[in-house]
């Protein structure tokens, strides 16, 4: 019976093109076939290949015809930004453990649409041209940079950038890279806004971005006790730094608005206590954020008032939203830590302080 199943086994094999004296099977030539974008299993990087490249199994690739080389360069300028990391932050099993990983399938779950889909925009074709045509631009410029490192080590033109140097030629070596990689950020950093418009965001859906790939995404799981050293959602924050909060709740609230009166905010820190304070004021007109000195007595009161509305259940802690309305005025507070004044917490505060005002006007009627 065995032999009868390994007979069978094999007939499988040779007729799906297995190797059977290795451990892996045949690879398709189509998979290294030009163009093509390459990015890592952490979902941290990705390349255009306008020529054959070889990759392991710790690369992902999609491919295309000569003719898609501007679609393509599309897609790896997305895969690459802040929308598409946003995305399999949310959705990825294994993303934000030790061992960060975006599994094929997963990656395959990105929302795209072509420019002459439905879902597409008037300008989408121009803004793919754009993005590509600024690639191309920069990658160019690395071209004809790396010629001129070559020529400078004495190096063919074709030759590697790397092996066999001196420690004088590996440092300049380095510097080149290190520059060329700056220039890739930079470039992705202007290709974001240009993405965003291509899938038809607001501001409020590019805040939630960029807190989650700025702060939340570099906050989990660190790899290292020291890497929880520098945890971004607990790093403090001063006067200065409650303003991204302060104005992403006021225009929000503006917004929602229907009356003549606008919200403005002011606020401050109490570093003794480590305590933040975010005062909200009826005002004629929307007024930009406003630091200000925070009362010690003030922001001591209002942690005792927090204290007494909490509740006790066995070892758990309710804490109730740390809000107090008085009559025209709100005070928020909360403690002074980066997670808790992101823009992505003042969507969500200026949800629920709505729907308390809301209930409160319904219950006055």
């Amino acid at each position: 019976m065995p032999k009868a199943l390994s007979f069978e086994l094999g007939s499988y094999l040779r007729s799906e093109g297995y190797l059977l004296d290795k451990a892996h099977r045949i690879r398709k030539k189509e998979i290294y076939e030009p163009p093509l974008v390459l990015w890592n299993r952490g979902f941290t990087n990705a390349t255009f290949f306008d020529y054959q490249v070889r990759f392991q199994h710790a690369l992902h690739s999609i491919a295309g015809t000569q003719g898609d080389g501007d679609l393509l360069l599309f897609l790896t300028a997305y895969v690459r930004s802040k929308l598409a990391r946003y995305f399999v932050f949310h959705t990825s099993a294994s993303l934000g453990t030790e061992r960060d990983q975006v599994h094929m399938v997963e990656a395959l779950r990105l929302p795209f649409f072509l420019p002459d889909d439905d879902a597409a925009s008037r300008n989408s074709v121009a803004l793919v041209a754009k993005v590509a045509a600024k690639i191309r631009r920069l990658k160019q410029e690395v071209d004809n940079s790396a010629a001129t490192l070559l020529k400078k080590l004495g190096r063919p033109r074709h030759g590697p950038l790397f092996g066999g140097e001196d420690e004088d030629d590996a440092a300049t070596r380095s510097k080149w890279f290190q520059r060329q990689r700056e220039k890739a950020n930079k470039l992705q950093e202007d290709l974001d806004p240009l993405i965003y418009t291509y899938f038809g965001l607001n501001k409020q859906e590019i805040a939630l971005i960029k807190d989650t790939c700025e702060i939340l995404d570099k906050s989990d799981t660190p790899g290292s006790l020291d890497g929880a050293k520098s945890i971004p959602t607990l790093q403090p924050v001063d006067a200065d730094g409650l303003e991204p909060y302060a104005g992403m709740l006021t225009a929000t609230l503006n917004g929602w608005t229907s009356g003549s009166l606008r919200v403005s905010a002011s606020g401050g820190v109490d570093s003794k206590i480590g305590l933040g304070l975010v005062r909200l004021d009826q005002t004629k007109s929307a007024r930009r954020f406003r630091t200000r000195a925070v009362s010690g007595e003030l922001v001591a009161a209002l942690n005792r008032l927090e204290e007494a509305s909490t509740e006790q259940s066995g070892t758990l802690a309710y804490l109730r939203r740390p809000w107090v309305f008085d009559q025209t005025r709100i005070y928020i507070l909360k403690p002074a830590f980066k997670g808790k004044w992101t823009r992505t917490a003042a969507l969500n505060d200026a949800a629920e302080i709505y729907v308390h005002i809301a209930e409160a006007r319904r219950r006055a009627k």
